[in-house]
């Protein structure tokens, strides 16, 4: 790249997106924020990025990978790779997500991670001839302190029609359409210390872009389902609400973040 193509390239906050809807919200909304929204192609391995600008405090690009933690170009290799690129200091994995509970939770509710459970992480035993999972071995891996902090002073704010909730995030490669399967991460799954909001299958990636003692990245998404028998007929339906409110969440904290602090 050019000397200048650094320079375009380089970044403080990266937003990742992982299928063509939450690219498309992300790129409404921050027209409709009157943000300077770039397609921009760097070559290489980067390839395509959008280029957002100055948000608040934040010089901002945003990148899509494949959905899930796996495979190439999947949310782990794409955020090696792009932040190495780009030299962001913070990680934002933006989208949908499902819900965990139908009875304080709606489509569109936006969720923060304080942290990932990443349940994959497991063993495999047999008892009385079946097999059962054992989830001893999963660990919390906690979000960037400083943008849980930020995104926080959002939901204090409280000027959106959706609710946000605030807690562990589910994180793992399979895609579940189960209530009892749901039913058992939420009950076995240890390392809890927030309250289990809801899950999805990228953030788990980003866990190999930074140390765990000094994580990079936050995971911010909407709620388009609830990983029960029910999940096909609304996630294509619900898709657009929940990844433009997460979209709207997260440009809007960094906008407000910087307008309080000057205040």
């Amino acid at each position: 790249m050019t000397t200048d193509e650094d320079r375009l390239l380089t970044c403080d906050l990266l937003i990742l997106v992982a299928t063509k809807t939450e690219e498309e919200q992300l790129e409404l909304v921050t027209r409709e924020l009157g943000l300077p929204f770039q397609r921009r192609n760097a070559g290489g391995l980067v390839g395509e990025y959008l280029s957002i600008g100055q948000v608040g405090d934040f010089l901002v690009n945003a990148v899509r990978s494949n959905m899930g933690p796996l495979s190439h170009g999947g949310s782990a290799s794409r955020g090696i790779l792009c932040q190495q690129t780009t030299d962001a200091t913070a990680l934002v994995q933006l989208g949908m997500a499902f819900g965990v509970d139908r009875n304080r939770q709606k489509i569109g509710d936006v969720l923060v991670s304080t942290a990932v459970l990443p349940y994959d992480t497991r063993d495999v035993r047999t008892e009385n001839g079946n097999y059962v999972f054992d989830y001893k071995r999963v660990r919390r891996h906690s979000a960037k302190p400083s943008l849980v902090s930020l995104f926080r002073q959002e939901d204090r704010r409280g000027k959106f029609e959706h609710q946000v909730h605030v807690g562990e995030l589910l994180s793992g490669a399979a895609r579940v359409f189960s209530r009892y399967y749901l039913a058992e991460l939420m009950t076995q799954v240890p390392g809890v210390k927030d309250g289990i909001v809801g899950g999805e299958m990228e953030g788990v990636g980003l866990l190999s872009v930074s140390p765990r003692k000094d994580p990079l990245w936050i995971v911010i998404k909407g709620i388009c389902d609830f990983a029960d028998e029910h999940r096909d007929d609304e996630i294509i339906e619900n898709w657009p609400v929940a990844c433009r409110n997460s979209a709207m969440f997260v440009l809007r904290s960094l906008q407000n973040a910087s307008q309080a602090r000057r205040a």
